[in-house]
């Protein structure tokens, strides 16, 4: 038997398994921050509440409309072509 074999795998396996419990780990640490789309507020308008955020890898970020003004965020050319019209 080739012992020398037989123990990379060993310390692969160790490795792999480490390697998974720290991503677990990562993930368990990990925050979701949480800021609101304004119409308006203090500093004017079309801002986002915190104005400042600091994060973390792993952190999730969720944008929420907070007013339903009539912003939108869609533009569109308009087309020279007439079959486009």
């Amino acid at each position: 038997m080739n012992t020398c074999k037989n123990a990379s795998g060993r310390l692969a396996g160790l490795l792999c398994a480490g390697l998974m419990m720290a991503a677990a780990a990562q993930g368990a640490f990990a925050d979701e921050i949480h800021i609101k789309m304004l119409d308006k507020s203090d500093s004017g308008t079309l801002a986002f509440e915190p104005g400042f955020v600091k994060v973390n890898p792993g952190d999730t970020i969720v944008f929420e409309p907070a007013q339903m003004g009539g912003h939108s965020s869609v533009s569109r050319k308009r087309s020279t072509n007439p079959i486009l019209k």
